[in-house]
C-alpha cells in the first residue's frame, strides 16, 4: 500500500471505526492474565454492548442458570469469548443499508454476515474456536468498508466495474489502487492492536494458505468462507456450489464434508441471526436455496467424469489437482 493511500484513508474523517469500549476491552484483554472485573466495568459503559454480552453469555450457559448480571456473564464467557463477542457486535454496530458513491452497503453486510456464518460452520470441521472464525469471517472484508469513505466515488467506480464479482473486485484494487481491501483491513487491525491470529487470519482471507493436505485452521476457514458464503448471495447459488466445491478441494475436502457444512452454514442462519440480532434472510429464501445447492452437489456427484477447475475463483494460487472421490 502506498503511504499516499494509507494517508488517505486514515485521515478520512467518516472511516469507520470500533467504539471506544472495544477499544478499551481490546486493551484489557491484552494482559497476560486478563482482568475479568475490569472487563465488566469498562463493558458496562455501554449499556447495548453489555446486554450483548449477557445474551451471549446465556446462549452457552447449558444448565447454569439464567445469567442476568453482566460480572457473572463476563466471568462465564472468559476473556477471549467475551473480546469475540465485544468486536462482533461492534462491527454490526456500525453496518448501514442503502448505497452511497456507487457502494451497496447492504449488499456488503450481506456477505460478510454469511462469511461470518461460514466461517463458524468450517470451524466446526477444523476444531477451531467457533467465535473467533465468525469474527475473523466478519471482519475479512472490512477494508471494503474503509475504501468506500476514504475513495467515494473512485472506488465506487472500482465496485461497478467488478459487477458484483468479489474476485474481480479484488484484482481491480490491486490494478488501479496498488493495495487491495485485504490490506486495508490488516493495516486497520493492527491500529487497532486486535489479536494476531485473527489478522493473520484476515490477511490469507483471499489466498490458498500453506496447510497439511485435509487440515483446516483458522486461516483456512476464513479463506474458505467467501466462497462458502456465495452460495446465499450470488445470482446463481448452483454457479456458486461449483466455486465452493473448487475452494474446498483446493484444501482438500471431500466432497461430503464440503456437502456437509453447505447444510451447517443454512442450519446456522437462523440461530446466528438470533444471537447477533440481525435479519439475514427469509426462512423461505434460506430453504429454497439450500435445496438449490444440495441439488447442485447431488448433479456433480451424478457426472464424475466432469473435471472442476484447478484455478480457485477469488483464491490466489493454484491447489494441486483434485483427488477423484471415494465415492
Amino acid at each position: 500500500m502506498t503511504p499516499e493511500l494509507e494517508t488517505q484513508i486514515l485521515t478520512c474523517r467518516s472511516l469507520p471505526s470500533l467504539p471506544l469500549a472495544a477499544l478499551e476491552v481490546l486493551a484489557a484483554s491484552r494482559q497476560e492474565q486478563a482482568d475479568l472485573r475490569a472487563l465488566a466495568e469498562i463493558i458496562a459503559r455501554d449499556p447495548a454492548m453489555a446486554a450483548r454480552v449477557v445474551a451471549a453469555s446465556n446462549a452457552a450457559a447449558f444448565g447454569w442458570g439464567e445469567v442476568t448480571t453482566l460480572p457473572r456473564a463476563v466471568t462465564l464467557l472468559g476473556a477471549n469469548r467475551v473480546l469475540c463477542v465485544v468486536l462482533t457486535f461492534s462491527l454490526l454496530s456500525i453496518r448501514r443499508q442503502g448505497e452511497a458513491h456507487g457502494f451497496d452497503h447492504g449488499a456488503f453486510w450481506r456477505r460478510s454476515i454469511f462469511a461470518g456464518i461460514a466461517a463458524r460452520a468450517l470451524s466446526e470441521v477444523a476444531g477451531v474456536d467457533a467465535d473467533e472464525a465468525l469474527l475473523a469471517g466478519l471482519l475479512q472484508d472490512f477494508g471494503c468498508l474503509a475504501l468506500s469513505e476514504a475513495l467515494r466515488g473512485a472506488y465506487g467506480q472500482i465496485v461497478r466495474d467488478a459487477r458484483g464479482n468479489h474476485w474481480r473486485l479484488y484484482d481491480l484494487e490491486q490494478e488501479r489502487l496498488g493495495a487491495t481491501h485485504v490490506e486495508v483491513t490488516g493495516m486497520l487491525a493492527e491500529r487497532w492492536r486486535i489479536p494476531e491470529r485473527l489478522r493473520l487470519a484476515a490477511a490469507v482471507s483471499h489466498i490458498v494458505p500453506r496447510v497439511p493436505p485435509g487440515r483446516l485452521d483458522l486461516g483456512a476457514c476464513v479463506a474458505l468462507s467467501g466462497p462458502f458464503a456465495e452460495v446465499w448471495t450470488a445470482p446463481s447459488p448452483a454457479d456458486a456450489v461449483a466455486d465452493a466445491l473448487a475452494s474446498g478441494r483446493a484444501f482438500g475436502q471431500t466432497r461430503e464434508t464440503i456437502g456437509g457444512v453447505l447444510a451447517r452454514i443454512g442450519a446456522l442462519v437462523p440461530e446466528v441471526a438470533a444471537e447477533l440480532q440481525v435479519t439475514i434472510t427469509p426462512d423461505e429464501e434460506r430453504k429454497r436455496v439450500l435445496a438449490e445447492a444440495q441439488a447442485a452437489l447431488e448433479r456433480m456427484r451424478e457426472r464424475p467424469g466432469t473435471q472442476m477447475p484447478v484455478e480457485v475463483s477469488g483464491l490466489a494460487g493454484k491447489p494441486d489437482p483434485e483427488e477423484p472421490d471415494a465415492a
